[in-house]
């Protein structure tokens, strides 16, 4: 065999091969194409593939409790930031007017927080006494001390209590014809021009003394002997 036969058998052979590889080639993608096939059949079939199963998250549940809390602890801390209510000091300020102003500021922030019913007192407390000085705190501790049954504390005392006590502790005092005298003789308070009339009514009614507003019998005499009094020493020189 010459040597350009060689060559052309050569060529043949190898070229019968590469047909060969090309039909295993395309016999494999086949394969793959129809398993690729089968495969999407399959999947067609699954629930929620052709007809999207419809699925609703729910947010996650919060404890109403902690929710609470935050509100309270977001509103302690806008009380603390406003200008509009500085420190009780004691004896330089006027602790019905401090009680009113704290709590008509309460009432403006609480929406804010979102918190649309009362404070407890457990609530309420600590928020007042926040905004109360050092030396005060320390005079309430020492009326705290001087209950025999312990039952006042800053974790028992009810909000009405504290207000009471207070008053008690830092308001002015004056004898029930005294009080009288101020409230309507001549060295009366009087509203002045700087002075809203929420503002002066609150005080005008604070002076009023609690011997003024009876409910019993008894405090009825009590308060017609105290306008008598009253009436008699307005009339002195």
């Amino acid at each position: 065999m010459s040597k350009l036969e060689e060559i052309l058998a050569k060529m043949a052979e190898r070229s019968l091969e590469q047909h060969e590889r090309s039909l295993e080639q395309q016999a494999q993608i086949a394969q793959q194409q129809g398993q690729i096939a089968g495969l999407i059949d399959a999947i067609k079939t699954m629930p929620g593939v052709l007809n999207p199963v419809a699925v609703q998250v729910q947010p996650a549940a919060i404890d109403p409790a902690i929710a609470r809390a935050d509100k309270v602890q977001r509103l302690s801390m806008s009380m603390r930031k406003t200008n509009r209510i500085k420190d009780f000091k004691g004896n330089d300020s006027d602790i019905r007017m401090f009680i009113k102003k704290f709590e008509g500021e309460l009432e403006t922030l609480k929406p804010m927080v979102g918190i649309a019913d009362n404070l407890t007192d457990l609530e309420y407390i600590p928020i007042f006494r926040a905004l109360l000085s050092f030396s005060v705190l320390e005079r309430v501790e020492q009326v705290f001390k001087k209950d025999i049954g312990n039952i006042k504390t800053w974790g028992s005392i009810t909000i009405k209590d504290l207000h009471k006590l207070m008053v008690e502790e830092f308001g002015v005092k004056h004898t029930d014809v005294a009080i009288v005298l101020k409230q309507f003789g001549p060295s009366r308070l009087t509203k002045s021009s700087d002075m809203s009339v929420q503002d002066f009514y609150y005080e005008w009614c604070q002076n009023i003394p609690e011997i003024m507003k009876p409910n019993t019998d008894q405090e009825y005499k009590n308060f017609a002997d105290l306008i008598h009094r009253a009436m008699f020493l307005y009339f002195l020189e």
